[in-house]
């Protein structure tokens, strides 16, 4: 015993270690033909696979936004966690322009704890990817920086695996560090991309999606390449030409962050180099996309950009001022971004007023509300941290606690069933025992029934049989002889005497055998039917059972018809029988009454009681077809034991 549940529990841990992760890719390529016509045939796990493929890595996604929100109401619906969040991902990666109080970010952040707590690492890596670009779009770098690496985490270490996915974040990171001006440490990441970026799966991923992502790897190596002297201005713009042109190539335009910020740091240079080239142009693309830009706080900083454009290109300072004031304004109203305010302060000063003592004290101010909010920002990631960890080992524990528990549960439940089995197989052995008792009971109960009920066949026999012979040697004999001596042939004087004689003794004997006849069916008159009855409980083979009878005395039983008395003997005898066989009872109470023209037998035990079904068994169906032939009926009562009360009317 004690080997077998070690050997359970062994090839538990066994199983629970071996378990593979499921290939998302694999899910994804088996799914991936699944249409906005077609989705509702299939379970909700594979119109899942089928989204991510339409949302993360396909061309166009613009025609399955049915299949999402019908992918997305089921969930909600049938309350599946895990289609829920996975869901909410989706939305938010189809619709990255939410604002930041939607609530769609608040479930993010506990999808990704319940991911890891799954252990669904892809599903984990979007929640924290998301997660990671939420608090940079809110320049909140530290915080987004963790859970950029946490994505990668999740990601695993094999590098033939989920390569587009690594690449993607890896281009996030350096954008991160690039804005907390780490660029040496931004450069260096970049290079993970070069080395993943050839095992791309080009047969999974659109060449539109692989653009973009080109196109970000391409700005961030210009920009911070130029930062940090690796490459210089000219090949700068060119590069940053590139991405604009790979970011142009995705079909919607309308909301590309990509392309936006290609353009803006294209910009950016192009003026730094007094490159005047189609620089007209490329403002009024960047100007034509004003709500875009200034609907998220990343982005709104790139929005001063004009403010250089209009000093170094333009030369136009009155106009700039103006630029400047309402866009201050406009950040004070709407905004309140304070690198934006801080741009702007940095722009004013440089170029057109660096006298003024109150806009030096305004910037400094601003400057100081900068480092306070980074302080508790950086407080905040700490705290995030600890809490994401304390979390995670919390987790660990947990996982453990729930592996002993199943594996303790697992012995406990062999171990019943054990026990179980050996109960089972003593009940067997017990209720073996009591039947083979029963049995030996019903054969004995029997045998004194067949007994009983052979000798008064034989006795009935004998006396048929001894009134056939008197009869017929006597009775017939005689009157035959009387016949003969009154034939008028033969008839003489005082020959009439004979004759009287003959029939006197004729009558004597008839009055002998009807005296015989009388004593036979005496076996049914009142002393001698109540001698059978009283005889047949008395004598009741089970003494496990106590039987008590109460009959009346005044039922004259010679005015009974007798197949009354026959018919209600077996159903008597039915009736005990039963009580043996069915009811485990203690005690049994048997009453014959008449209540005028009825007579009345009612059968009463303390066992387990009687169930009425649709379908009797073969001893009820007969007392009914014996109560049918004498113009009887039968009520059964079951409360607290069985009463039959038989009524027969005379």
């Amino acid at each position: 015993m004690r080997r077998f549940v070690l050997f359970s529990l062994f090839f538990l841990f066994f199983i629970s270690s071996c378990k593979k992760q499921e290939n998302v890719y694999e899910q994804i390529k088996t799914h991936k033909k699944i249409t906005d016509s077609n989705y509702k045939s299939f379970s909700l796990e594979e119109v899942y696979y089928s989204l991510l493929y339409h949302v993360h890595f396909a061309k166009d996604y613009t025609k399955i936004k049915n299949s999402i929100a019908y992918y997305e109401n089921s969930s909600l619906h049938l309350n599946d966690s895990l289609n829920i969040y996975r869901a909410n991902n989706l939305q938010i990666y189809l619709n990255q322009d939410f604002s930041v109080e939607n609530y769609r970010y608040k479930r993010l952040f506990n999808a990704a704890t319940y991911f890891e707590y799954e252990n669904k690492p892809y599903d984990a890596y979007m929640a924290n990817y998301l997660i990671a670009e939420y608090y940079f779009n809110l320049q909140h770098f530290h915080i987004a920086e963790n859970f950029a690496y946490k994505a990668i985490d999740n990601l695993g270490t094999n590098n033939d695996e989920y390569v587009f996915e690594k690449c993607l974040t890896f281009i996030l990171l350096s954008t991160i560090h690039h804005n907390q001006k780490n660029y040496d440490e931004a450069f260096n990441i970049l290079k993970n991309y070069k080395i993943l970026s050839r095992l791309i799966d080009k047969q999974l991923i659109s060449q539109e999606r692989i653009n973009v992502l080109k196109s970000t790897y391409t700005n961030n190596y210009a920009i911070i390449g130029n930062k940090i002297g690796k490459v210089n201005l000219q090949q700068t713009i060119a590069d940053l030409k590139l991405a604009y042109k790979l970011a142009n190539l995705k079909k919607e335009q309308s909301k590309n962050k990509q392309k936006i910020t290609a353009l803006h740091n294209l910009i950016h240079f192009k003026i730094e180099a007094n490159d005047l080239d189609s620089l007209d142009v490329y403002l009024q693309q960047f100007k034509n996309k004003k709500d875009y830009i200034l609907s998220i706080p990343v982005m709104q900083i790139n929005y001063a950009t004009i403010g250089d454009y209009l000093i170094k290109v333009k030369k136009d300072t009155l106009y700039a001022k103006l630029f400047h004031k309402n866009l201050l304004r406009e950040n004070k109203e709407k905004y309140k971004n304070p690198y934006l305010e801080k741009r702007i302060l940095e722009q004013i000063i440089q170029n057109t007023d660096s006298t003024s003592v109150a806009l030096k004290n305004h910037y400094l101010n601003v400057v100081k509300s900068i480092q306070k909010e980074n302080n508790l920002k950086l407080n905040t990631n700490q705290k995030v941290i600890y809490e994401n960890q304390e979390l995670k080992r919390k987790n660990i524990k947990l996982k453990r606690e729930i592996i002993y528990i199943i594996a303790i549960i697992l012995s406990i439940t062999i171990i019943s069933l054990l026990i179980i089995y050996s109960i089972i197989q003593k009940i067997n052995l017990k209720r073996i025992k009591l039947l083979n008792s029963y049995i030996e009971h019903d054969t004995e109960a029997l045998e004194v029934t067949l007994t009983y009920k052979n000798g008064l066949e034989n006795k009935l026999r004998n006396s048929n049989k001894q009134i056939f012979m008197e009869l017929h040697d006597n009775i017939v004999n005689k009157l035959f002889s009387t016949r003969f001596l009154l034939h008028k042939d033969y008839i003489k004087p005082n020959s009439f005497q004979v004759p009287k004689h003959t029939v006197i003794e004729v009558k004597e004997s008839l009055q002998s055998i009807c005296d015989n006849y009388n004593e036979l069916n005496n076996l049914f008159s009142k002393d001698s039917f109540y001698n059978i009855i009283s005889d047949l409980i008395e004598k009741q083979p089970n003494k496990e059972i106590r039987f008590s009878y109460d009959i009346d005395d005044s039922i004259n039983w010679m005015e009974t018809p007798p197949r009354v008395r026959f018919h209600l003997y077996r159903i008597l005898q039915e009736l005990i029988q039963n009580i043996h066989k069915h009811s485990s009872a203690k005690t049994a109470i048997i009453k014959l009454l008449q209540d005028n023209s009825l007579i009345k037998l009612i059968v009463t035990d303390n066992g387990k009681g009687f169930k009425n079904t649709s379908k009797n068994g073969i001893g009820i169906n007969n007392i009914k077809s014996r109560l049918k032939e004498i113009n009887g009926y039968l009520v059964i009562k079951s409360v607290n034991g069985t009463k039959f009360i038989i009524t027969v009317k005379l």
